[in-house]
């Protein structure tokens, strides 16, 4: 093999890797309860919610996490908030992105009853 054709493999799998966030699925989760909320330093918060359906398809199927610059950040950060402290079901839309930890990205809250 020559130094031309290692190059390319190793470009086409950084692609790869770099683009699986384009490979990802959006939609509804199943409901769950949630049983971790942690606000980072870092620019977003994360949850973990019990759910049996992600569609989003990244490594870590009860992970989420949302950017604190996202519009509409600090409602879903209470309704999370309020379903932890109230004991109600969630679920959450995922938009298809996965971050760096394999997390699903919210783009939306819904509790229920």
């Amino acid at each position: 093999m020559t130094m031309g054709q290692k190059l390319f493999i190793g470009a086409f799998f950084l692609i790869l890797l770099g683009s699986a966030e384009a490979w990802a699925g959006s939609g509804w989760t199943s409901y769950g309860q949630v049983t971790e909320l942690t606000p980072t330093t870092s620019g977003q918060f994360l949850a973990k919610i019990n759910v049996s359906k992600n569609p989003s398809d990244c490594q870590n199927r009860q992970w989420f996490y949302r950017n604190y610059s996202g519009t509409g950040a600090d409602h879903i950060f209470q309704t999370l908030l309020g379903a932890i402290t109230f004991g109600k079901n969630i679920r959450v839309e995922v938009s298809g992105g996965c971050d760096l930890n394999g997390y699903s990205e919210i783009s939306s809250v819904s509790i229920v009853q």
